[in-house]
């Protein structure tokens, strides 16, 4: 039943979705035009505003696809959705996986069309990325950005598991409001976790040193804090660990709701 619920999904928002990436592709690689034709000054507002265009595309996916949650959720069509002989840990699973899925193509392909188009188009931003991508080695840079991804989809779905809570009780006289509130005590509660664990939990990166790059099992010096003109030389890595344990721990409270507390208005 998941892969028919899968299957569902991507029926339901194929059209979408590619109407939106391609129109935000179409507009983003238009902008770099001016560039390439070495028009001055606004040749690189042009490309800069590219880079902002192809970098949204992830978070322009996310939204599509979290509209269409709370629509097949808990909207119009959530009498059907919830009406199919199947347990709700089943249909949040499909739907989180897919979403999961199209956001991260979304976010992979926004960051990769971000690499290459602008800096073709204008070198000298592609000489700000490559100075960039010197502060690591190719594998840990890898790494780093898979690490940074996980944790968008992580978030994402901790987002998925607000809005299925936001339909309970008191929330659920506020309609999509209670959902909108959720999610930003969630946003907000998450925010100060993974700001304690950035700066406390004893896992870091080093960018100084002998080895820059590497894994410790330390946590960040907080001496810059104090003073800033001293620079950090561990970044703090307790967020991604933290990321993950919010995700699984939203996704059991949001298939609890869903199986035993769903009401629509």
């Amino acid at each position: 039943m998941f892969r028919k619920l899968f299957k569902h999904e991507f029926l339901a928002t194929w059209r979408i979705l590619g109407a939106v990436v391609g129109l935000m592709v179409l507009v983003s690689g238009l902008l770099l035009v001016p560039a390439a034709l070495k028009v001055p000054v606004l040749g690189m507002l042009a490309a800069t505003l590219s880079m902002v265009g192809f970098c949204a595309i992830g978070p322009v996916v996310a939204i599509v696809l979290v509209v269409h949650y709370w629509r097949t959720m808990y909207g119009g069509q959530g009498y059907l959705t919830h009406s199919l002989p199947v347990r709700g840990r089943a249909v949040f699973a499909a739907k989180a996986s897919y979403s999961c899925l199209m956001v991260a193509l979304g976010l992979v392909v926004g960051v990769l069309l971000d690499l290459t188009l602008p800096a073709w188009a204008e070198p000298s931003l592609g000489e700000a990325t490559a100075g960039l991508g010197r502060l690591l080695a190719p594998g840990q840079l890898v790494l780093f950005g898979a690490g940074l991804l996980v944790y968008c989809l992580c978030l994402y779905v901790g987002v998925l598991g607000a809005i299925t809570l936001g339909t309970r009780g008191r929330f659920n006289r506020l309609g999509a409001g209670g959902a909108v509130l959720a999610f930003v005590i969630m946003y907000v509660v998450v925010e100060i976790v993974m700001a304690v664990s950035f700066l406390f939990l004893p896992l870091s990166l080093t960018v100084t040193g002998p080895h820059p790059g590497g894994l410790v099992f330390r946590r960040m010096d907080l001496a810059f804090v104090s003073d800033s003109t001293a620079a950090p030389d561990l970044i703090g890595l307790g967020w991604w660990p933290v990321a993950i344990l919010v995700a699984v721990v939203m996704s059991v409270l949001a298939v609890r709701s869903i199986e035993r507390h769903t009401c629509l208005r």
